[in-house]
């Protein structure tokens, strides 16, 4: 008789987001394309608006995102982000005079105690760009019928 798995614990996270994001009042996204040489994922300037009835963004944004779902780590898809643009000191320290910028996760699991490791080329690419890394966590209950299921 095959026994009945009633848990499974551990692994990496059901879906994972690495961002780069750029922001400031004045951003022309445009601008940060060259000088980043490459496009972003998406973009706006300061007066966007997200549905007509939303009001204006206050700022512009600059925004490259990457994904990736299990067996794919968080490294391994910010990894893929940070190979798209420039690790340039000069250049993120002149970026960071001009915009806000922000690199982070957003992370996405059915299961209880996942994990991940982010290896040295990830955080030397962090610590290039002179950015923190924040993590947006969503935990989901497994067979909850309420919340989405991010295998799915």
């Amino acid at each position: 008789m095959k026994p009945e798995i009633i848990a499974e614990v551990g692994g990496t996270v059901d879906e994972v987001r690495a961002k780069l994001a750029l922001f400031a009042e004045d951003l022309d996204p445009d601008a940060v394309t060259a000088e980043l040489g490459c496009a972003p994922t998406r973009s706006f300037t300061k007066g966007f608006m997200r549905k007509p009835a939303s009001r204006p963004m206050p700022h512009g944004m600059w925004l490259l995102q990457v994904e990736g779902f299990a067996p794919t780590t968080p490294d391994d898809v910010m990894r893929k982000l940070l190979a798209q643009v420039p690790l340039d000191p000069a250049l993120w320290e002149r970026m960071r005079a001009r915009y806000r910028v922000r690199l982070g996760f957003g992370m996405h699991t059915c299961g209880w105690n996942r994990g991940f490791d982010l290896g040295p080329q990830v955080i030397r690419g962090a610590d290039t760009i002179g950015a923190g890394l924040g993590f947006d966590l969503y935990f989901y209950g497994e067979g909850d019928s309420d919340t989405p299921d991010p295998r799915a």
